[in-house]
């Protein structure tokens, strides 16, 4: 059996298993990735020296984590393959050799807290939906699909925390799972896709007083950042961001993730428990907020050795 009829019965199979977001994805990469790679050959032919050759031609322009993300799809296919429609597979246990995450210094970009300040005093200053949904990204550290996602009636007023319930995304809509086929996109809500994601968060006593006054002149269903009853979509939030951090003072305006990197380093420097930390960003686990945000500083390591060897050398 062909590796495109074995995506043509796990596709629908799958569809039934996975959020629709995921789903897209799935599809995304049969038809654009493996489907060319692949599609033509026997499942029995995909082995590991043939999986090892494709991995090490993507990592010449793609990602490791894209790389990463194609094989665990393929090695899905595979095992639909031999568990669901009885074919004999090779091994996929093909230990792909991948670059060293050590290579390279991956620096988490933030805004300074000068920078942190500018960018709250003008939008404190010019308020509005979207500088409210900004104001909102700095003192939540919540991700974009999920600002975009909220609405005044997720804000409980009485505990002073936000339900993180939801999140906005935009996802591809492909007319068939063909190399060349015609792609579409539409925007969906969905639930988050970790159970750490769906969280509350605390507000600050500010943050509570704008969202009061605005949730005044608002219907409850209304969403934050766009004022009204149409969601603003990420890419347009995004935009309209960057010109408000812009006309703040703030040069260069970084990618909006950076207002969440913000966020947390400012909690990290302030010796917030890590654990909390992560727990507010709906980290999966701790270990994620750790190697992103945990970095002992010049000072910090000699003063652990000073008083680790104190009286001894």
């Amino acid at each position: 059996m062909k590796l495109k009829e074995v995506i043509g019965l796990w596709m629908p199979e799958k569809k039934r298993q996975v959020k629709e977001s995921t789903f897209a994805a799935y599809c995304l990469t049969c038809s654009r990735i493996l489907i060319p790679a692949f599609g033509e050959k026997e499942v029995g032919e995909i082995d590991k020296i043939a999986v090892r050759s494709f991995a090490y031609r993507e990592l010449e322009s793609k990602s490791p984590k894209t790389v990463k993300d194609t094989l665990i799809v393929l090695k899905m296919l595979m095992k639909f393959a031999a568990d669901e429609l009885e074919q004999a597979i090779p091994s996929v246990e093909w230990r792909i050799t991948w670059p060293s995450a050590n290579l390279e210094d991956h620096k988490v970009e933030r805004y300074s807290p000068k920078q942190m300040k500018m960018i709250l005093d003008y939008l404190m200053e010019n308020p509005s939906n979207a500088a409210l949904g900004v104001l909102i990204a700095l003192a939540t550290g919540m991700r974009i699909g999920e600002l975009c996602a909220l609405r005044f009636s997720d804000v409980d007023f009485d505990k002073g925390v936000i339900h993180i319930t939801k999140t906005v995304e935009r996802i591809a809509k492909l007319s068939g799972m063909e190399s060349n086929s015609k792609m579409e996109t539409k925007l969906i809500e969905s639930t988050p896709k970790t159970k750490n994601s769906r969280r509350d968060v605390p507000i600050t006593p500010k943050l509570k007083k704008m969202l009061k006054a605005f949730s005044a002149v608002s219907k409850p269903e209304y969403y934050i950042s766009s004022g009204s009853i149409h969601c603003c979509e990420p890419r347009t939030f995004r935009n309209q961001a960057a010109r408000l951090i812009e006309a703040s003072g703030v040069s260069p305006v970084l990618k909006f993730h950076a207002l969440r990197h913000t966020f947390a380093s400012t909690l990290i420097e302030n010796h917030i428990d890590p654990k909390t930390v992560s727990s507010i960003l709906g980290h999966s686990d701790v270990s994620i907020t750790l190697n992103l945000y945990v970095h002992p500083s010049d000072k910090a390591k000699a003063d652990a050795i000073s008083k680790g060897l104190r009286g001894l050398l």
